[in-house]
């Protein structure tokens, strides 16, 4: 059975990663990259947004996250767009994707930080 999300669910899953479980990809030693005149451009179209709601905007205006893995020689580096999410989300585990469908959601930094490692990498590699 495959499970299908549209663009509305998919950028939930998204904001919500970057609010609780961006700061481990830090630990793990990535810097989270992006062009400066598109945060400014996305961050324009948004009235008082906090950091993670203009990097949804920079995804939903088609500009990336890139992920620079400083640590590995950039052997893992990413840059996380709503089409690489598209193309990942079939390897999130249904147990991790259960904790943050509908309005019970509930899931932990630890959780986001599961489901961005399956959204960029198909598999957990770090932590």
């Amino acid at each position: 059975m495959q499970i299908t999300f549209d663009n509305t669910e998919l950028l939930e899953f998204i904001h919500n990663i970057l609010c609780d479980g961006l700061y481990h990809m830090v630990n793990y030693g990535f810097e989270l990259d992006f062009n400066e005149d598109e945060y400014k451009a996305s961050k324009a179209k948004l009235s008082n947004p906090c950091i993670e709601d203009v990097q949804l905007q920079m995804i939903k205006d088609g500009y990336g996250l890139t992920f620079t893995d400083v640590e590995g020689e950039g052997d893992n580096t990413k840059t996380l767009t709503l089409d690489l999410v598209r193309a990942n989300i079939d390897s999130v585990p249904v147990d991790v994707l259960k904790k943050f469908i509908g309005t019970e959601a509930d899931y932990d930094a630890g959780d986001a930080d599961t489901f961005l490692q399956f959204l960029l990498f198909r598999d957990v590699v770090f932590g």
